[in-house]
């Protein structure tokens, strides 16, 4: 972003041809972008100062890929439930975003094959580490939880039909893998 650019407040490319975003395109500066009539199908607002959430406009577009990293964000809002038609990736590193903070509504992400959590402080007290949202995913084939604080491991993580590639790596609590399930073994 130029220095120029840094002063704008708002962004307004509505009715156009524009099918990506640039990373810093949406910063803590920018009091409305507009993208609306765009065939925006990939979004990158990796280090964009965004947080708490995630501005509700972006759920109107069709994303298919879309990268948050390295945000303040602390929740993920039930509005991401509009992403389902398309959304098949979703990046969430480096954010802060807490085990009971991913809403129920993510299942409904039916073409979601990736998901990337990492670096977000998801172990809670007493409970599995893994919210179980994430369990009930139904077509994950890649999940990385690298670097999550995890102490414990549902042994519900087996029972994920579509998982192909979990990344665990830099759990450095995380004593032991779970046993496997009866259902997962009858898989």
């Amino acid at each position: 972003m130029t220095r120029a650019m840094e002063s704008w407040s708002v962004l307004d490319v509505s009715h156009n041809r524009i099918s990506d975003v640039p990373d810093k395109m949406v910063a803590p500066n920018k009091d409305l972008v507009l993208l609306d009539h765009n065939p925006v199908t990939i979004l990158s607002l990796i280090e964009a100062g965004m947080g708490p959430d995630i501005p509700p406009t972006l759920f109107d577009l069709p994303i298919r890929e879309a990268s948050f990293t390295q945000n303040l964000i602390t929740f993920v809002p039930a509005d991401v439930a509009q992403w389902a038609p398309t959304l098949e990736r979703l990046t969430l590193a480096r954010n802060l975003i807490t085990h009971d903070m991913l809403p129920e509504e993510m299942t409904a992400l039916t073409n979601m094959w990736e998901l990337d959590i990492s670096s977000n402080p998801l172990s809670t007290p007493g409970a599995h580490d893994v919210p179980d949202v994430i369990f009930r995913l139904p077509k994950v084939h890649a999940l990385s939880l690298v670097c999550t604080g995890l102490h414990t491991l549902s042994p519900k993580i087996w029972e994920m039909a579509n998982i192909n590639v979990l990344e665990l790596k830099f759990n450095r609590d995380l004593p032991a893998l779970p046993a496997l399930s009866e259902a997962a073994l009858a898989k």
